[in-house]
């Protein structure tokens, strides 16, 4: 049993009856809630019992998916790994609970079958290459960009596909000023072909990993739709110990900017 677990503090971000599947098994209905992570590459965590406590903790392999949903909402975890037990009060006392860690997971909101796409944005760990030089000022105490001192560069992959960064900031719990790189495709109807982008940006990825001497991650993307609907993924990829074999791919890059500008960091 796992005596601790810090990132579940608090209450899950969403619970009901998700439907399980493993390698061997058939689909299998248990009670689970999901915890989200606080930051860009923090685990994800589900909390899985069984239906009626009587039945005892659930039992499943050591990998498994997960689908669950909320209203118009479905979060599909494609990839769960089990992590033990813990004991968790759902509302009745403390039971034995299974613990997974999530590493693949696709939120839908709405249908967005037969609408066209309007915007795809992706965010990556923090890269003094990719990111843009702001001004931060405050809006409903958030912090925001109140002027753009250097644009990020932008970067065409291939012909039809080009990726323009920039940073992102908020607040961390403990109150200091956080950022991260933000990245939007350009040319949206490319994301028809989403294994395409991912690895056309995968591969930018490796190069300014290797200027950087660090490995930069994708942790998620969000795709939005005419009709209001959105997909939301969450890859969160395990850190390496460096980068992996260099991928020819020729990158052009746009707009650089100076290398004397200050950056937040």
């Amino acid at each position: 049993m796992i005596k601790s677990l810090p990132q579940l503090e608090g209450r899950p971000h969403f619970t009901g009856l998700g439907s399980f599947r493993t390698q061997y098994s058939t689909v299998q209905s248990f009670e689970c809630a999901f915890f989200l992570s606080r930051s860009e590459t923090g685990k994800i965590w589900i909390l899985v019992r069984p239906l009626s406590r009587v039945q005892g903790p659930v039992i499943l392999d050591w990998k498994f998916s997960c689908e669950l949903t909320v209203g118009t909402d479905v979060f599909a975890a494609e990839e769960i790994f089990h992590s033990g037990y813990i004991a968790w009060d759902w509302g009745e006392g403390a039971e034995d609970t299974l613990v997974g860690d999530t590493t693949k997971l696709t939120v839908r909101r709405e249908d967005a079958k037969g609408s066209a796409i309007l915007r795809a944005r992706f965010v990556i760990t923090p890269s003094a290459l990719l990111r843009s030089a702001d001004l931060i000022t405050e809006k409903n105490g958030e912090p925001v960009s109140g002027q753009l001192v250097r644009p990020g560069p932008v970067c065409r992959a291939e012909p039809g596909m080009t990726f323009r960064f920039s940073s992102a900031y908020r607040r961390s719990p403990a109150g200091k000023v956080e950022s991260n790189v933000e990245c939007e495709l350009i040319e949206v109807a490319a994301m028809e072909n989403p294994k395409r982008v991912l690895a056309s940006l995968e591969d930018i990825l490796t190069l300014a990993s290797f200027a950087e001497r660090r490995v930069l991650v994708l942790t998620g993307w969000h795709v939005e739709y005419a009709t209001g609907a959105s997909v939301s993924s969450y890859p969160l990829q395990r850190m390496a110990d460096g980068p992996g074999l260099l991928c020819c791919v020729q990158v052009e890059a746009i707009a650089m900017g100076n290398d004397d500008i200050k950056h937040l960091d």
